[in-house]
């Protein structure tokens, strides 16, 4: 299995690279490279969450001698086949973002559904400022879901990495 860690930093690469260089014949693709990793990031952070949740409550039924059985594999699969509105709903009612995170997923999600469904792209396609400025806000809000994932695995899991996503850190 791929380490998401470093997909993350290899997409943060490109992306850089595309924003520094002002490669406008990057900007669709990598946008749309974005919004897909956005959406499948963020039914990972949800999967997770609910497994830490599941695994707390076995071990507390556990710790009282009493049965808890939970179905991994069935949460695994049903966070996988979340759609994006309900993924960003349910990290929201999870605590795993908060309402300027969710309001801005949703955004994402609204514009995305327009770039993909629409003949939006056919007229904004060629306008380096608003792709330039629309991958920019994708880049922004992968680096607050990168945060949100550090404050799961390492801050509430306890997981201990030195050092993760170097190159979406916040630049």
């Amino acid at each position: 299995m791929t380490d998401i860690r470093k997909v993350i930093d290899e997409i943060g690469v490109e992306v850089d690279r595309a924003l520094d260089k002002k490669q406008k014949s990057k900007y669709l693709y990598l946008s749309m490279l974005l919004y897909s990793l956005i959406e499948n990031f963020l039914k990972w952070l949800v999967a997770t969450q609910i497994l830490w949740n599941e695994t707390g409550k076995q071990t507390e039924a556990e710790m009282k001698g009493q049965a808890y059985q939970v179905d991994w594999d069935s949460i695994r699969k049903k966070a996988a086949r979340l759609d994006f509105n309900t993924a960003i709903d349910k990290a929201f009612t999870l605590g795993l973002i908060g309402i300027r995170l969710k309001k801005r997923l949703h955004n994402d999600r609204l514009t995305r559904n327009d770039l993909v469904h629409e003949l939006w792209i056919y007229k904004r396609r060629n306008d380096e400022e608003f792709m330039r400025a629309m991958l920019g806000g994708l880049k922004a809000t992968t680096i607050k879901l990168v945060h949100v994932f550090g404050k799961l695995v390492y801050g509430e899991i306890g997981v201990d990495v030195p050092e993760m996503f170097t190159l979406l850190k916040g630049r």
